[in-house]
Order: C-alpha cells, then sequence, then structure tokens
C-alpha cells in the first residue's frame, strides 16, 4: 500500500459494508422529495419505452395489412413523441442526480471539515497522511461506479429507441 503519495491512490482494503451505509445515508435524508421526483421520471420513462412493441404490434397487425398510411404515421409519430418523452426523462434524471449527488457530497465534506476542526492536534501527529477517511472513499468509489452504469445503461436505451425508429422508417418507405 503506498503511503504518503499524492500522486498513488491506495487499494481499499475493507469491503464495502451496509452499517457504513446507512451511517452515510443520513445524508440523502434532506433530498428526499428530489430522489422522489427522479424516480417518477424513471417510472415514466420505462412505461414511455414500453409502449414501443404496443405500436410495432398495431402497426404490424393492422396498419400493415390493411395498408392504412394514415394509421401507420400517427403510429410513428406517436413513438417518436414516446422517443421524446424518454429523452426528456433522461435529461431530467441526469442533471438532478447529478446534483443531488454533489449536494450530498458537499454536506459530507462540511460535516468532516467541521469534525476535523474538533480534533485535537496529537490526533494528527500519531496518524500517517491520507489513512484517516477510507469509509468516505469507499463510499465515493461506489458512487463513483453506480453513476458510470447508470450513464452506460442510458447510452444504451437511446441506441435501442433509435433501432425502433429506423424500423418503422423502412416499414413506411415499403408501403
Amino acid at each position: 500500500m503506498a503511503r504518503n503519495k499524492f500522486d498513488v491512490d491506495e487499494e481499499l482494503e475493507q469491503e464495502f459494508s451496509w452499517k457504513d451505509f446507512k451511517r452515510l445515508a443520513r445524508y440523502v435524508v434532506p433530498y428526499k422529495a428530489s430522489i422522489g421526483k427522479v424516480l417518477f421520471t424513471i417510472i415514466l420513462a420505462n412505461l414511455a419505452g414500453m409502449l414501443a412493441p404496443v405500436f410495432t404490434k398495431i402497426a404490424i397487425d393492422s396498419a400493415i395489412p390493411d395498408q392504412n398510411k394514415m394509421q401507420l404515421f400517427l403510429i410513428g409519430a406517436a413513438f417518436v413523441v414516446t422517443l421524446l418523452i424518454i429523452g426528456l426523462c433522461m435529461r431530467y434524471r441526469i442533471y438532478h442526480i447529478t446534483n443531488i449527488g454533489q449536494d450530498v457530497l458537499k454536506d459530507m465534506r462540511y460535516d468532516i471539515f467541521e469534525h476535523l476542526q474538533r480534533l485535537p492536534f496529537s490526533y494528527f501527529d500519531t496518524r500517517p497522511h491520507g489513512n484517516d477517511f477510507d469509509p468516505c472513499g469507499q463510499l465515493y468509489q461506489y458512487t463513483e461506479r453506480s453513476i458510470k452504469q447508470w450513464t452506460d445503461q442510458s447510452d444504451l436505451r437511446c441506441f435501442q429507441c433509435s433501432d425502433h425508429t429506423d424500423f418503422m422508417l423502412v416499414i413506411v418507405r415499403q408501403i
């Protein structure tokens, strides 16, 4: 383990602990309303995403066999509207999750700073630099990993939606 080097990250020796997670969860409590709104937009986006197979079913079962171009156009327009809803919800979600995360980290830093100010100087004389706050480092790495996974999943959803749109456009051209 590297000690007292600013350019070398230390490996975490402790696994993630639910006890520490519950202790740190109190920082999220002031943001319950914002988190609830974000969860609502996630549910709304998922519901809108579930409409794509329904639109495809209607198009294949009734609009294409009947060669009803108007119905197919309306289905395509409704599909584009659902894509817009999904995109707006995704934008809202990413923006607000980022703000909530930054606010939580700001609150944690403030509390850590206050705690450090109350410690006696002898505390710092007996401990090596940089090894005092591993649980916060674990939480930061866990949060960073989670945000990375969420963004990767969001990118995949965008590609899936564009594939559905391309499919609908191909069907419209064939009729």
